[in-house]
């Protein structure tokens, strides 16, 4: 995993949401990077990770220590380049996550998708995570 800057990051991101199974944000990219830059502080950039295979980037992740909460680990976003996808590498890529999380001083990980994005749910189960419950967001533009 290699850091980055941020246009080469927004760009990955960017593609790795483009055809992900999770759904679409209301919010830009611009604007979700805003958040991660907000809720991390100055050490935001340490944070945003591209992944590599060779020379070629096929995922991006977010892993950070939740500020105010005590060694909780979570993933901002993860996700997948579509010319990398279907090949194992989303547990891969979050299981190396959740080991960068622990090694942040992370004790606990708490991870969530959308009901229809099955495919992260599958690797939540593979990586040993936990079914709690369901939650619901709700968005209003202001």
């Amino acid at each position: 995993m290699g850091e980055t800057n941020e246009e080469r990051f927004l760009k990955i991101w960017k593609s790795c949401m483009a055809q992900s199974a999770n759904r679409s944000s209301a919010r830009s990219i611009e604007e979700q990077l805003h958040d991660v830059r907000t809720l991390l502080g100055e050490s935001w950039r340490l944070n945003c990770r591209i992944v590599y295979q060779g020379e070629m980037p096929v995922a991006m992740t977010i892993p950070h220590l939740e500020p105010g909460r005590d060694k909780e680990g979570r993933i901002y976003y993860i996700g997948i380049l579509p010319s990398a996808q279907g090949k194992g590498l989303g547990q891969i890529v979050h299981a190396t996550s959740l080991r960068m999380l622990k090694d942040m001083g992370a004790a606990v990980y708490e991870g969530s998708t959308h009901d229809d994005n099955v495919p992260m749910q599958r690797v939540f189960t593979k990586n040993g995570c936990t079914f709690l419950g369901k939650i619901a967001a709700y968005y209003k533009g202001l």
